[in-house]
């Protein structure tokens, strides 16, 4: 598992910077495919759950259910609250130059670059709290 620790952040790192560079932008003009749209969900949670995977302290089972909730609540903030927002303020309505490369690759990298954030701060957020309640937990029976 050490080994994943140490492997895992360059893994989630060079598939986000493969999937920025070779997908479409969801906010293109005309907008993406049936597939493409089921595929932008599932790559945000294998993120999530590959940065719980880091904390191996934990239940499995627990992990994988607070990255599939993490997840699933930072996609929903980032695609319909900020990232609107932002393609909105730099391309109003012309966002048919999403299909260019140069424009496409920023909305890609604001978008998932804030949906990797966003799980990133949280994932550390709750199992540090998790980690201290669980550490308080112990104190308390240990002082009984």
């Amino acid at each position: 598992m050490v080994k994943f620790n140490k492997l895992a952040p360059w893994l989630i790192l060079i598939m986000l910077i493969l999937w920025i560079a070779f997908t479409e932008s969801p906010y293109q003009k005309g907008g993406t495919g049936p597939l493409f749209s089921l595929m932008v969900p599932a790559f945000v949670i294998i993120i999530s759950v590959l940065m719980s995977l880091l904390y191996d302290t934990f239940h499995f089972l627990e992990r994988a259910i607070v990255s599939i909730v993490i997840g699933l609540a930072t996609l929903f903030v980032v695609s319909f609250i900020l990232t609107p927002c932002i393609v909105n303020y730099f391309y109003s309505d012309k966002t048919w130059f999403l299909w260019e490369t140069k424009h496409r690759l920023f909305i890609n990298t604001v978008y998932y670059g804030l949906n990797a954030g966003f799980i990133t701060i949280l994932t550390h957020l709750y199992f540090n709290q998790r980690r201290q309640l669980g550490s308080k937990k112990k104190k308390v029976i240990t002082i009984l």
